[in-house]
């Protein structure tokens, strides 16, 4: 522009002026209507929200975290480290460490941990964090969430203690039934025994009815109290031959063998594994029980079978019996649960539930398929993982 401009250059100028700074005041409007936007989106989120820039100080709080912790956002601005000061006694050095030696990391970071709020109230929170980046890359510190799970943990705690108030009674009233129990089924075994004979056929009916009733509440409560120990009992691991285990199933079930004339086949190899002795040799008895009472009369053969993967060992029992109607087969495993061709005889509906749970304590599992052309058969694994006990 000259240095003497004439009305029109000024003219000009002004009028540009003017529309710049229109410009700029509709920037500033779109800058004020996102900042709110995003002051509401932050602002009023119910969880406690932050972001710790790369020295650790906090570069935003939400406001919510004085309706959690007691204390103000500029607090927790003005001193960073007011969470640790807060954290319960017994958590102080795990967050010591989430926060400073951890803050670096780039993965997902995720602790439970207590504080004493400003009134003396513990409370529980769940902290998730990860890692912030610009769009160069840059890392900008963390952005961080907690959520208030006070009431889930005190939910969480009652369930635990109803649990074991009822883990309890449950022992007490099988351990104490025990005893009674085993003493009826013997007593009216005697007397069937000794004066079946004197009683006239009603009586003999009735003494039969007591005697396989006496049996199956023997034969329930033994379970129950196999169940519990199962569960409750530590693990004993060693290295053990499942040739052997076989070996002694084998001879137990001998006599039925011979004289239901059932064939009895096995690998010629498996190699020794790291296993619970007792719980391996319960699991295979159950699993060759289970086929001798529910396979049917037309069973002719029980066949162990064993295979590995890369981290389990795989052992199978079929039987060519009658197979299984389930329409949910996984269900056979369920507590007191039995199979549609169990009616008429004895069990207590807890064999495979205690398979299952044995299963699962070596980190395995359990499941079922039909035979190729009949029949049945059950698979379990094992973990390879297994460390022996000392």
């Amino acid at each position: 522009m000259a240095q003497n401009p004439s009305y029109n250059e000024l003219d000009k100028k002004i009028r540009e002026l003017e529309r710049d700074a229109f410009d700029f005041q509709e920037v500033l409007e779109v800058l004020k209507d996102s900042e709110e936007r995003y002051r509401m989106l932050a602002d009023f989120t119910y969880d406690w929200e932050t972001w710790r820039g790369k020295d650790g100080r906090y570069i935003y709080v939400s406001p919510s975290c004085e309706r959690i912790t007691g204390y103000t956002k500029d607090e927790f601005i003005d001193d960073p480290w007011l969470i640790e000061k807060i954290a319960h006694p017994e958590d102080k050095e795990m967050i010591f460490k989430h926060f400073r030696e951890d803050f670096g990391e780039n993965e997902v970071g995720h602790v439970d941990f207590r504080i004493i709020t400003r009134k003396g109230e513990e409370r529980w929170i769940s902290h998730y964090c990860q890692p912030v980046y610009g769009s160069d890359k840059s890392f900008f510190g963390r952005r961080c969430s907690n959520r208030d799970i006070t009431k889930r943990k005190q939910m969480e705690e009652a369930l635990k203690k109803n649990s074991e108030k009822i883990k309890l009674f449950a022992y007490s009233v099988s351990h104490d039934l025990k005893s009674p129990a085993t003493s009826l089924y013997g007593l009216t075994k005697r007397l069937h025994k000794d004066y079946a004979e004197i009683l006239d056929e009603k009586g003999r009916q009735y003494c039969d009815q007591i005697l396989k009733s006496s049996k199956q509440l023997a034969l329930l409560v033994e379970q129950i109290n196999v169940y519990i120990s199962t569960k409750e009992a530590p693990l004993t691991v060693e290295r053990i031959s499942p040739k052997k285990i076989l070996r002694m199933v084998r001879e137990e079930f001998d006599a039925q063998l011979n004289i239901r004339q059932v064939k009895w086949s096995e690998p010629e190899y498996i190699p020794d594994i790291n296993v619970d002795r007792f719980c391996m040799l319960r699991m295979i008895r159950n699993f060759v029980d289970n086929a001798f009472k529910y396979a049917g009369d037309g069973i002719s053969e029980i066949k162990i079978g064993y295979t590995d993967s890369d981290q389990f060992h795989i052992f199978s029992v079929a039987d060519d019996g009658v197979g299984l109607k389930e329409h949910d087969p996984e269900k056979v495993f369920r507590e007191f649960t039995r199979r549609e061709t169990s009616r008429g005889i004895e069990g207590s509906g807890l064999g495979l539930a205690i398979v299952r749970d044995i299963a699962e304590r070596h980190h395995g599992k359990v499941w079922v398929e039909p035979g190729l052309k009949n029949g049945i058969i059950f698979y379990f694994s094992i973990s390879k993982s297994l460390e022996l006990s000392r």
